[in-house]
């Protein structure tokens, strides 16, 4: 199977299961560190691979299926060997000469991260940095973390209410922590004004109105809230935890 084979039957969730191989994964991953930016590139790749698991059988959970840490160490990875490799302009050459450097041993994640720390619900779930070895250094550090976490909560829904929030920082879970800190600060009923609010203006901004679901947000603010009661926790990123359905079954927990 060629290169582009692989990528394109990835892309279009045509790729036999069997055929998405630890090679396929590399190949994939090198393709949108080529072809995107690290932020850009990882996003698709979440996205994608969340997607290509639900159509090929895959369930996305605690213990299976997309795994936030291993994904972006090996976006780094490929992000540091195109940056070692400035002279390799040509993406099968580079694919080739990719596949059969030391970088691509299915252990390496290993000489970075312990089995405990890597393969941890928290890892699954969230970027864990290495308890080992530094990863590789490549220019643009923007992937190492959700862009959102480095906004308050109050400073990122002024952004959000001014329009000056970058969509791409604006992903699923920043979603979902706009709502969670909404529920916390409002009543029900006003939680659910204002995310209406937020978003149908956002969305607005952007040329992109068809994407605002009121019935959706509105759904979605109700089931928050009933898990924020019956949770222990008291910080976003434990309750995402705790309910990771939110975050990797989006619509059957708001349609459970």
């Amino acid at each position: 199977m060629t290169f582009n084979q692989i990528i394109s039957g990835f892309n279009e969730k045509t790729l036999p299961k069997s055929d998405w191989t630890h090679e396929a994964h590399l190949v994939v991953g090198l393709w949108h560190a080529f072809s995107y930016s690290n932020l850009n590139a990882l996003n698709l790749m979440r996205e994608k691979i969340k997607a290509y698991n639900e159509k090929t059988g895959t369930e996305n959970s605690e213990s299976s299926g997309y795994h936030e840490t291993i994904t972006r160490f090996w976006v780094v990875i490929s992000r540091h060997f195109i940056e070692q490799n400035p002279e390799i302009t040509d993406f099968e050459e580079l694919c080739t000469q990719f596949l059969s450097s030391k970088w691509t041993d299915r252990q390496l994640a290993l000489e970075h991260y312990s089995r405990e720390r890597l393969f941890s619900v928290r890892g699954r779930f969230n970027w864990l940095e290495p308890d080992l070895n530094a990863l590789p250094k490549i220019i643009s550090p923007d992937i190492f973390f959700e862009m959102h976490e480095t906004y308050s909560d109050s400073d990122l829904i002024l952004s959000l209410e001014k329009c000056d929030l970058h969509p791409a920082i604006f992903t699923h879970e920043a979603h979902l922590r706009v709502a969670y800190t909404l529920i916390k600060s409002f009543i029900i009923n006003q939680a659910k004004s204002k995310m209406n609010e937020l978003l149908k203006n956002y969305t607005k901004f952007l040329g992109a109105e068809d994407k605002f679901d009121q019935d959706l947000t509105e759904r979605s603010i109700d089931v928050m809230s009933k898990m924020m009661n019956a949770s222990g926790t008291t910080d976003f990123q434990n309750f995402i935890l705790e309910n990771s359905i939110l975050k990797n079954d989006f619509l059957r927990a708001i349609n459970a």
